[in-house]
């Protein structure tokens, strides 16, 4: 489970699911419990109907700012131990405005349990990361 190419596959179903503006596959791709951080924010989400109506609130964000694709690259991971990663990805969210779009990183401390990655914490920052 500790290897980049099992990371890659999660994150590249993380963007078919904001793709398809589906808040309960984006939901089910996270642990409940789970953490949202960004500066001067911090949401600990503890049942799967936390998790499904924040989503549902992100996806609708994305809907309203004409939302048309997302993009992750830069992606550097640090296995921790089997089964426990720390990822950072840089995030590019077109919308239909051609030249509009928002550029990110998003670090993400990961769990593999029964044979499938989940995201335990997801923090969002402009620059930089932890993972080399």
């Amino acid at each position: 489970m500790s290897n980049l190419a099992t990371v890659e596959h999660f994150f590249t179903r993380y963007v078919a699911a904001f793709d398809a503006l589906d808040p309960g596959a984006i939901a089910s791709l996270y642990h409940v419990p789970c953490m949202m951080i960004r500066t001067g924010e911090i949401a600990t989400l503890s049942t799967r109907s936390a998790v499904l109506a924040n989503m549902k609130a992100l996806v609708s964000l994305y809907r309203s700012q004409g939302y048309k694709r997302a993009h992750f690259g830069d992606l550097r991971a640090a296995f921790l131990d089997p089964g426990l990663a720390l990822v950072t990805v840089q995030w590019t969210i077109h919308l239909l405005e051609a030249s509009a779009m928002q550029v990110f990183r998003n670090t993400y401390e990961m769990v593999g349990l029964n044979g499938q990655w989940r995201i335990v914490v997801s923090s969002m920052h402009e620059s930089g990361g932890v993972c080399m």
